[in-house]
């Protein structure tokens, strides 16, 4: 595989000429041409902060140090850098409209970070004694820092087609030129699927059968439901297959929940609570029976203390962290590549004549999106100008390196 050279055109160039297409994009296309263009074409975003995509970006960057093996304080010196650069922007981009508000804010979000990092390192070390793996790659380079190759894998492996069509690596991110199903060729222009592959884990208790690892943020404990048809899923299958020849055999999906356990409730006539939903450890409300007499010499005392105990001993983790690990085959990984050629041409049809980016209004995820004041002024005939003059701006390069 050729090295990686930089060229003039950065990420953003071939993102709004449409030859960037990352796997995330294709679902907002789906959803939603208009937004496709106003979003990702023409680049627009708030110019008051998004705290979610914000916050995910430095949880990622915090998640990138501790896989790389480092020590926790470093994993914190990565969140204080992400806080610094983000404070800085926000005075930069806000001007007059920086007030403290926004700074506490953004502390706000530190000191959670901080704390669910924390939590996570136990997490993770619970989950690697039953399930351990072994970090191969993070972002596109193995642990010593160099770009990912088939070799990284194993010396018999190589990537499928014509080496004119190898994947790339650029700022973190790999890029797959999108190739006719049934011939193999690049299409006309080069266009790109890309993605951003946390990381590549050996299981090693799993026949040392490959993962694709995808970090995530929510603001809930999210569910499974639905991943056995996750295209993101796939997607990332199918660059993996296109990189090293390897299907992998699954995504593992890691939700870090923006929640923070918090100490077992007590009345207000100093009674423990025994509700089962509230937000605690069950180490805590081992340590709070214990100091309110409800548990002697390791047995509690009570029986309704004893199933408030035992309701957070089965949650454990799971209102703070979830994995999920949605599998695929080589078969969904070559309908991928079909329905990715077919899904392209309806993208360039719609960049060329954008008169087809038609809106898809729904109560569902209009009042979520970023450019719906953009969308609601075109289609009640507002002035679409001032509305993005005042409140947007051109957004930073999103696929340029962390």
């Amino acid at each position: 595989m050729a090295d990686v050279t930089k060229t003039a055109e950065t990420p953003l160039d071939r993102t709004r000429n449409a030859r960037d297409i990352s796997v995330t994009e294709r679902a907002q296309f789906r959803t939603c041409r208009r937004r496709w263009i106003l979003e990702t074409i023409d680049n627009w975003t708030p110019k008051a902060p998004m705290w979610a995509l914000e916050f995910g970006t430095g949880i990622h960057a915090a998640l990138e140090v501790f896989h790389a093996g480092h020590p926790l304080s470093d994993v914190y010196d990565a969140l204080d850098l992400w806080h610094d650069a983000m404070d800085k922007s926000q005075q930069k981009h806000l001007g007059r409209l920086y007030s403290d508000a926004v700074k506490d804010e953004l502390h706000d979000l530190l000191e959670m970070g901080l704390t669910m990092m924390e939590n996570y390192a136990t997490f993770h070390e619970d989950q690697m004694y039953n399930d351990p793996w072994e970090v191969l790659a993070i972002e596109g380079k193995d642990l010593s820092g160099n770009i990912i190759t088939p070799k990284t894998f194993g010396k018999k492996i190589n990537p499928p087609y014509d080496k004119d069509v190898w994947p790339f690596i650029d700022e973190g991110r790999i890029l797959v030129p999108i190739v006719h199903p049934e011939t193999g060729k690049a299409l006309e222009g080069r266009p790109y699927l890309s993605g951003r592959l946390d990381l590549i884990v050996r299981r090693v208790k799993r026949h040392k059968s490959l993962w694709v690892v995808d970090h995530k943020t929510t603001a809930s404990a999210p569910n499974d439901r639905g991943l056995d048809f996750d295209d993101q899923s796939t997607g990332y299958g199918y660059i993996m297959w296109r990189l090293t020849g390897i299907v992998p055999r699954g995504t593992v999906f890691n939700y870090l929940v923006k929640q923070i356990p918090k100490d077992p409730r007590v009345g207000v006539r100093g009674n423990l609570s025994t509700a089962k939903d509230q937000l605690c450890l069950a180490k805590d409300y081992r340590e709070a029976m214990i100091e309110h007499g409800h548990m002697v010499k390791g047995k509690v005392q009570d029986e309704k203390y004893a199933e408030c105990y035992a309701s957070l001993l089965a949650k454990g983790w799971d209102p703070y962290f979830r994995r999920f690990e949605p599998r695929r085959n080589e078969h969904e990984i070559m309908s991928f590549e079909a329905r990715l050629y077919q899904e392209y041409m309806d993208m360039v049809d719609v960049f060329e004549n954008q008169d087809k980016a038609y809106p898809n209004l729904s109560t569902w995820w209009c009042p979520s999106c970023s450019v719906a004041p953009i969308c609601q002024a075109m289609e009640d005939g507002s002035d679409v100008e001032g509305i993005i003059e005042s409140r947007y701006m051109q957004a930073p390069d999103r696929k340029s390196e962390r």
